[in-house]
This record gives structure tokens, C-alpha cells and sequence, in this order.
């Protein structure tokens, strides 16, 4: 039986879950992204200053393979982390436990609006979806390369510059596939507003159960 997530604020954040959160990014990421990001956090005070947050801003939702965590600055709700394990039996359920999630802290931003930095091939997919869906009404939308990217990569970025001209006219154009193993390193800058259709349809399914 697969363990029902929790959620931890602030200080309840203990060491022991930053080892899970450590463990997850470990297998999940490559090693420049890891070493460079998460090798050093040791307790929710590294944590807050690799976010730029405080531990009372802090909310971390741990599954058994995947986690999310987000800091609630009352302007708006930064998605700060989403890592989940690929390589799972219950891939649909860890799936349906982190879309619940995610409509939780959707719902909670109903009156402000989303802040969150994508990975273009997991957690950008589910933005546009929820785009596609009507439940998300996009604001900024700012593509940029992860700073600790394979020093390869380089000479391909300056080749498609050339052609065509931004990033975001590449990854708009038919050719975006071309280079699945470098899409890790591609991050999306969004912030977004939440959609009366989506509180709508949370609410009514609150009241269901």
C-alpha cells in the first residue's frame, strides 16, 4: 500500500524529510543539477535560502516517490519544487495524488495569483494542460536555460539562434522535439491566474465527497 501524502509547514520540516526530498532529486535529476542545487541542503533553513523564503512561508506536500513545495507570500503562492520519480509501478496513482495536490494550492490561490518555475518536460506539461482545460488563465511566460546545463549544449543553443532568432520561436516551431535530452534544462518563468471555471469545479467537488 503506497504511503498517503503529507504535508509539512516550516519547522516540521525536519532533517529526515529533506533526506527524502535529497533522495528524490538524486534520482531523479542529473549530477551537475543535483551537486549544484540539493547536495548541500542539510535542514528547512538551507532549504528557505536556496527558495529565498522563510521556514513560516514554507510548505512542503511529500508523497512516497514524488514532493512539491510552495511558500504562501499572501501576494501570491510560489510553486517553488515539483520532483517525482519516473520510474514507478503506480505511476497513474502518483499521478492522481499530485494533481490533487496541485488543485489544493491552485484552490488556495484563488484570490491572488501563481507564481512557479517549470521544467519544460514534466511539470510545464501539466501548465499547459490546465491551460488547454480553461482552468489556468496564463500571465508570464518567460523561457530561459538552466544556468548548470551540459557545456554541450551551448553550441546547439547559438545554432538555433541563428535560425530562429528567440528560444520561444524554436520550442513554437515543428522542430521543439529535436532534443529531448536536453529539455531538463529548459525552465519556464510563469505567473498565472486561476479561472472562476476551476474554483467552480473544485468547490463542486468538495461538496460531492
Amino acid at each position: 500500500m503506497r504511503t498517503i501524502p503529507k504535508v509539512y509547514h516550516g519547522t516540521e520540516v525536519t532533517e529526515e524529510i529533506i533526506q527524502k526530498i535529497k533522495y528524490i532529486c538524486k534520482i531523479r535529476y542529473d549530477n551537475l543539477t543535483y551537486q549544484e542545487y540539493f547536495s548541500e541542503i542539510q535542514n528547512i533553513d538551507d532549504l528557505c535560502e536556496l527558495h529565498d523564503t522563510v521556514p513560516s512561508e514554507e510548505t512542503i506536500v511529500m508523497g512516497e516517490d514524488w514532493f512539491i513545495t510552495y511558500a504562501d507570500k499572501g501576494y501570491q503562492i510560489e510553486v517553488l519544487e515539483w520532483v517525482a520519480l519516473n520510474d514507478v509501478e503506480e505511476k497513474t496513482i502518483q499521478i492522481r495524488e499530485m494533481l490533487k495536490i496541485l488543485k489544493d494550492i491552485l484552490y488556495q490561490a484563488r484570490k491572488t495569483c501563481v507564481s512557479a518555475f517549470l521544467r519544460h518536460d514534466t511539470s510545464y506539461k501539466f501548465y499547459k494542460l490546465g491551460i488547454k482545460k480553461g482552468f489556468i488563465k496564463p500571465g508570464i511566460d518567460s523561457l530561459f536555460i538552466d544556468c548548470y546545463h551540459p557545456t554541450e549544449m551551448d553550441e546547439i543553443i547559438d545554432e538555433l539562434l541563428e535560425k530562429y532568432q528567440t528560444l520561444d520561436n524554436f520550442f513554437n516551431s515543428e522542430q521543439k522535439d529535436n532534443y529531448p535530452q536536453y529539455e531538463q534544462y529548459v525552465l519556464h518563468n510563469v505567473a498565472f491566474t486561476i479561472t472562476e471555471d476551476f474554483v467552480k469545479k473544485y468547490e463542486k467537488n468538495q461538496k460531492i465527497k
